[in-house]
């Protein structure tokens, strides 16, 4: 039978790239098939010259099972990372007596050599078809922190984030310890920047909801981002952050008005109307109410060439601040769709530097350059650029003040980072990945960004800024605000949508309550004093299997989906982590276990039924105000 190509053809939609690379791969030199007295094969391998046993050379797949279930001692692996593939004994042992809480295997294979052999030895199709089992096969170590992200945000995987167990593959994990090391670093590292993307705390997600509503008349009356998708291809954008660097070149933008679209931060507005250059579009994303420092006290007419392109959920305060035109952009949070007024939705990461890359690319522009992207302190200390509105040396994000780290430098061999900044240039280093274009950072200093070409502004604009384009007119041409007929449309929509939201979350608070109710009347049942060993861990068994179900059907709910998912996903992942850290093998106390799980469900129920509570009334108040506007402009007072 020819395993190659049945096994090549299982991976071909999935892993295109590797489906490619091992078709056009030659039998490798360095590594033989041995037989073994078990009938299973092995391998040798060369490695520096001399030539080793890739499995246990008598019995690979006994030798494998022995290894995976007893020398391991796997407490927990709900989520199996294997470090090493050979000839795949160590996986075919697990996948064989596969634990019942496993819920999914990742693998990583540094040498394709081996895959090639396996691929030509067994039928893989089983495991390479399996959703479930994500393949690391060949991937360089540069790009192990993007794979894994990927891999991370299918299936909420992060929910293992303490349920996960490292499987290595003896000499495939000895003969290339610093990758499989940097496989290990970049899996947690990748666990926490999911972590940061979904969010610190339910009151943070709650204020967003109450500034977007609060702003319903910047929502609903302002032109939408989505009427410039498309409209500048091929033309460059600059996007200009707030790195000290900036200071260095930031005379050599005068000009590139015509020549380029240009992006601004808030930050970076009053730096850049100083030096006399007029940005076209000015990002800001931030819910708190120091982003109004950024726009105070500059005057209207310096401002009629620039749009403000902000999420709803900046604070009233900041948006009025704000004196020219502005731009609706919406962040891809659950509650945008479930408001259903489409401005244009986006996939925009932490930072308005990350929002105006990700805006430069939904407009066609190509390619986009940075410029003040440091993302690292200065050589002296400075942490942003002169002129802003919060200083050239921030205290609050000062050495000693907060953890700092040394990365790799775009000119310097390193620099010297923190945790925040970090997290943007790994968003951009995500987001530049799928990103067709070509992106240069011409930053001049700072941290260095994978998938960047690092080059001076002024190579830059003689390489890239040639042609000239009225990109003003081009803006001005192409927004329109939305006829009156439009506006009293979406007033309705929402005052239907916020309605019909207020009367879900009331179902939904009832059932909650009456589910906290069953978790204290059975933990209240007799048989916990009796200490009834068997009947305890059997019935614990079956309620928490039910609670689990009870879980996914009331998250999955449409009010919640829809209202309160993004409020609460912290907590609530934040408790999946919890739920899936108890052990379930090799635990000491499995009934003390068993009751914490179970225990930890009142919490569960009742912090959901009070952050609903208050989302219920942030509505209910809410709903007041809009339904006051949608009635002042019917009877014409439309300003």
């Amino acid at each position: 039978m020819d395993y190659f190509a049945k096994n090549l053809n299982a991976i071909k939609a999935r892993y295109p790239d590797l489906y490619k690379t091992l078709k056009r791969m030659k039998p490798p030199r360095d590594i033989k098939i041995v037989k073994t007295p078990s009938g299973h094969p092995t391998a040798k391998w060369r490695v520096n010259g001399k030539w080793r046993y890739l499995h246990d050379p008598t019995d690979p797949r006994g030798t494998a099972e022995r290894f995976v279930f007893e020398e391991k001692r796997l407490m927990n692996p709900r989520l199996a990372v294997f470090l090493g593939f050979g000839l795949g004994y160590n996986v075919f042992a697990f996948l064989g007596h596969r634990p019942p809480v496993n819920q999914s295997l990742i693998i990583a294979e540094k040498e394709l050599a081996f895959i090639w052999m396996a691929f030509h030895r067994f039928d893989l199709t089983p495991m390479l078809t399996r959703q479930e089992i994500h393949l690391l096969f060949g991937v360089k170590e540069e790009y192990l922190f993007l794979r894994l992200m990927d891999i991370l945000s299918q299936g909420t995987l992060v929910r293992f984030a303490k349920a996960f167990e490292f499987i290595e593959t003896s000499l495939s994990f000895e003969a290339n310890k610093p990758y499989y090391h940097s496989l290990i670093k970049a899996f947690k590292d990748a666990i926490r920047e999911t972590l940061n993307g979904i969010g610190n705390a339910p009151k943070d997600s709650l204020i967003g909801l109450d500034n977007t509503l609060a702003n319903h008349r910047f929502f609903i009356e302002t032109p939408g981002i989505n009427q410039l998708f498309e409209t500048f291809k091929k033309v460059p954008a600059i996007i200009v952050a707030t790195g000290p660097s900036l200071n260095k070149n930031i005379e050599q933008l005068k000009g590139c008005e015509e020549k380029a679209l240009i992006i601004s931060v808030d930050a970076s507005l009053k730096p850049l109307l100083k030096h006399g250059i007029t940005p076209h579009l000015v990002t800001s994303l931030e819910r708190v109410p120091l982003v109004k420092k950024f726009f105070t006290r500059i005057p209207e007419d310096k401002l009629r060439d620039t749009y403000l392109v902000a999420i709803p959920l900046l604070t009233p305060d900041s948006l009025a601040a704000y004196k020219g035109e502005k731009i609706v952009a919406l962040r891809s949070f659950a509650h945008y769709y479930w408001l259903g007024i489409d401005k244009g939705i986006l996939s925009i990461g932490p930072s308005s530097a990350n929002m105006g890359f990700t805006i430069a690319e939904a407009l066609g522009c190509d390619p986009i350059i940075l410029v003040g992207q440091d993302l690292a302190y200065a050589p002296d200390g400075r942490t942003h650029a002169a002129d802003n509105a919060l200083g050239e040396k921030q205290e609050a994000i000062l050495p000693g003040v907060i953890d700092t780290f040394w990365v790799k430098g775009n000119y310097e061999e390193r620099v010297l980072t923190t945790k925040v900044w970090h997290m943007f240039l790994k968003n951009y280093e995500d987001i530049i990945s799928g990103y067709f274009g070509t992106c240069i950072n011409a930053t001049e200093g700072g941290a260095y960004i994978p998938g960047t070409k690092v080059m001076t502004l002024k190579d830059t604009k003689k390489a890239y800024l040639s042609a000239k384009t009225n990109v003003l007119a081009r803006i001005r041409d192409t927004l329109h605000v939305p006829s009156p007929e439009k506006i009293h449309a979406d007033y309705e929509k929402l005052i239907g949508v916020v309605d019909g939201g207020i009367s879900g979350l009331d179902a939904l608070i009832a059932e909650y309550r009456e589910w906290r109710k069953k978790v204290e009347a059975f933990l209240s049942r007799e048989m916990w004093r009796k200490g009834e060993k068997k009947k305890l861990i059997e019935e614990s068994g079956r309620f928490i299997s039910e609670l689990g179900r009870v879980r996914g059907e009331l998250t999955n709910h449409p009010s919640y989906l829809g209202i309160m998912a993004h409020i609460t996903q912290s907590f609530i992942i934040g408790k999946e982590i919890i739920f899936n850290a108890v052990p379930p093998y090799y635990n000491p106390d499995p009934i003390k276990a068993q009751r914490g799980i179970i225990a930890e469900h009142i919490d569960w129920f009742q912090t959901n039924v009070e952050i609903m509570g208050k989302t219920k009334k942030l509505l209910q108040r809410h709903l007041r105000r809009i339904r006051q506007t949608a009635e002042t402009l019917k009877g014409g007072e439309m300003t």
